[in-house]
C-alpha cells in the first residue's frame, strides 16, 4: 500500500501543478492581492499595518505575515504559488499518514477533489484566500498526524508538545480551519479512546479546548484594535436560525454558479486551439488522468460500517466548518468559504463511490472526475489570468491621468467607466475572480499599490451616466469588450 501511495502522490502533484504550467506558473495580483501584498510592505514600520490599520485584530498569523513574507513575493509571485501548492500538497500527505495510522483506506477520489476540485481555486490559486486557508490546512493536517503519532504509535509527550503548537497555529489562520481542526482532533481521541489510558485521552481533547479558548479570548482582547477591528463584533445569536437558512441557501447558490462540466468543457477547448504547448498540456493532463485511475488498489470498499462513518463524518465536516458564517450579523459565504466544507463533501463521495464495488467501474469514475477537475482548473486559471491582465491595462491608462494633487493626497479622485468591467468567464458569483474597478477600496489599494504612493486617498469607480463631483479629478475610462 504504501508503494502504491508513494507512485500515487507522484501523478497528485503532477495534477496540481499541470494546469499552473498553462501560462508557466505565472500569477498576478486580484482584488485584496494589491492592498495585502502590494501595499502593506511600503509601510516602513509593519506595526502600522498590524495596530493602526489593526489586521491583527481577526486571523493573528496570517495578518501578521502578509507584510513580512507573503509581501516580500510581490515582485515574485509565482514563486508564492509554487509554495503555497506544495503546502497544500504536504497537507493531503499527511491526511495520507494520519489515515493510515488509524488503518482507514480511502480510494484515490478523497484526494483528487481535495486537492483538484474547481471550486477550490478561489481558495487555492489567489494568495488573499490560500495564504489563509492553504496554510491553515497545512498546520491543521500536521497537527492532526502528530496528534495520530502520539495516541497511536508513540505516546512521547514531545509529539504532544508539537500538536498543541501546530495545532494552535491552525487556528491563527482562518475560522473555518479553527473548527475543522478542533473537530479532526476531538474525533480522533474518541476514535482512538478504547485503547488509551485516561491520560492520553484527556490531555489532547483538553489541549484541543484550551487552544480553543485562547483565540477566542485573543478575538474578544483585540476586537477593538486597529481601524478593520475584529470580526467578532459582527457576531451574533439573536438570528442563528434564520442564519442557518440563509447559510444553506448561499451554499446552493455557490454550486449552482459553479458547473464542473462547463468548466472542463471551456478548459479542453482552451487547451486545444492554442498550439503545440497546449496541446502537449493537454496530452499531459489525459495521460495523469489515467495513471491516476490506476491507481486503485483493489480493496472492498462496501463494508457497511465504513459507508455509515463515512457518511457521518463527511456530512459533519461539511456542515461543521460552516458554523462562523452562522453566527455573522450578515451572512456571505463565498467560493472560497467551502473550500474546508468540501473536505466532508469528498468523504460523502468517498462513501458512495464504496458502493461501486466493480473495479473498471470505480477507474472510470477515477478518470472522468480527474480529468474533469484537471481540465475545469485549466479554465480557471485562465480567467483569473485575463481578468488581471484587464485590470493591469485599465490601471495603466487612471495611473498615466493622475493629476499632481491626487498623488499628493490632496484631491480624490472618481474614475468614470463606460460600463461595467468585466471578463469572460464562467460564473459570476460575488467576488470570484472580480475587478478592482468593482469597488473603490479595491481600485484604490491597486493604486496604491502599483504606483507605490501611499498619499493616494480615495479613487471611486463609477458608471457612466453617474453625477460626477467637481472637487474630485474625474477620468473617463473606456472599457473594451475583451474576447474570451
Amino acid at each position: 500500500m504504501k508503494k502504491l501511495f508513494d507512485s500515487f502522490f507522484f501523478y497528485l502533484i503532477l495534477g496540481a501543478i499541470l494546469p499552473y504550467l498553462l501560462h508557466c506558473f505565472l500569477y498576478l495580483p486580484v482584488l485584496d492581492d494589491y492592498i495585502q501584498y502590494g501595499c502593506y510592505p511600503l509601510y516602513p514600520d509593519p506595526s502600522y499595518v498590524y495596530l493602526t490599520i489593526g489586521t491583527l485584530s481577526t486571523r493573528p498569523l496570517a495578518g501578521l505575515l502578509d507584510p513580512v513574507f507573503w509581501g516580500s513575493f510581490w515582485h515574485i509571485p509565482g514563486l508564492a504559488l509554487l509554495l503555497i501548492t506544495a503546502l497544500h500538497l504536504l497537507s493531503a500527505w499527511f491526511f495520507y499518514k494520519t489515515l493510515r495510522l488509524v488503518r482507514l483506506s480511502l480510494s484515490p477520489l478523497f484526494f483528487i477533489v481535495y486537492l483538484f476540485a474547481p471550486l477550490g481555486m478561489e481558495g487555492r490559486f489567489w494568495l488573499s484566500g490560500a495564504t489563509r486557508i492553504i496554510v491553515g490546512l497545512f498546520f491543521a493536517t500536521l497537527s492532526l498526524w502528530l496528534l495520530a503519532v502520539f495516541l497511536i504509535e508513540k505516546p512521547s509527550y514531545r509529539f504532544l508538545f508539537f500538536f498543541a503548537l501546530a495545532q494552535l497555529a491552525s487556528y491563527g489562520f482562518y475560522e473555518s480551519v479553527t473548527v475543522f481542526s478542533a473537530l479532526c482532533a476531538l474525533l480522533l481521541c474518541g476514535f482512538c479512546a478504547p485503547t488509551l489510558s485516561k491520560k492520553n485521552f484527556f490531555l489532547p481533547s483538553l489541549i484541543t479546548i484550551i487552544n480553543l479558548f485562547i483565540i477566542l479570548f485573543y478575538y474578544f482582547a483585540f476586537k477593538n484594535l486597529g481601524i478593520m477591528g475584529s470580526r467578532v463584533e459582527n457576531v451574533s445569536l439573536a438570528t442563528l436560525l434564520p442564519n442557518c437558512l440563509e447559510v444553506i441557501r448561499q451554499v446552493w447558490s455557490v454550486f449552482f454558479h459553479n458547473f464542473p462540466l462547463t468548466q472542463s468543457l471551456l478548459g479542453t477547448k482552451l487547451l486545444l486551439s492554442g498550439g503545440l504547448w497546449r496541446f502537449i498540456l493537454f496530452i499531459s493532463l489525459c495521460l495523469t488522468s489515467l495513471a491516476l485511475c490506476r491507481h486503485i488498489s483493489g480493496k472492498n470498499f462496501k463494508e457497511k460500517n465504513r459507508f455509515f462513518c463515512l457518511l457521518g463524518c463527511g456530512i459533519l465536516f461539511f456542515f461543521a466548518p460552516l458554523l462562523p458564517h452562522v453566527l455573522m450579523k450578515t451572512v456571505w459565504v463565498t467560493n472560497r468559504s467551502l473550500f474546508v466544507p468540501m473536505i466532508g463533501f469528498a468523504l460523502i463521495l468517498e462513501a458512495f463511490f464504496g458502493l461501486f464495488h466493480k473495479k473498471h467501474l470505480q477507474k472510470t469514475l477515477i478518470f472522468a472526475v480527474s480529468f474533469l477537475c484537471l481540465t475545469a482548473n485549466v479554465n480557471e486559471y485562465d480567467t483569473y489570468l485575463r481578468v488581471s491582465r484587464l485590470d493591469d491595462a485599465l490601471l495603466e491608462q487612471v495611473i498615466a491621468n493622475l493629476d499632481d494633487d491626487v498623488l499628493a493626497g490632496e484631491k480624490t479622485l472618481q474614475v468614470v467607466l463606460s460600463k461595467p468591467v468585466q471578463t469572460p468567464q464562467n460564473a459570476y458569483h460575488k467576488d470570484h475572480v472580480a475587478s478592482v474597478f468593482g469597488s473603490g477600496w479595491a481600485l484604490t489599494g491597486a493604486l496604491r499599490a502599483k504606483t507605490k504612493n501611499l498619499f493616494i486617498r480615495c479613487a471611486t469607480p463609477v458608471l457612466e451616466g453617474t453625477k460626477t463631483d467637481e472637487n474630485m479629478q474625474v477620468l473617463w475610462i473606456d472599457v473594451p469588450s475583451p474576447d474570451r
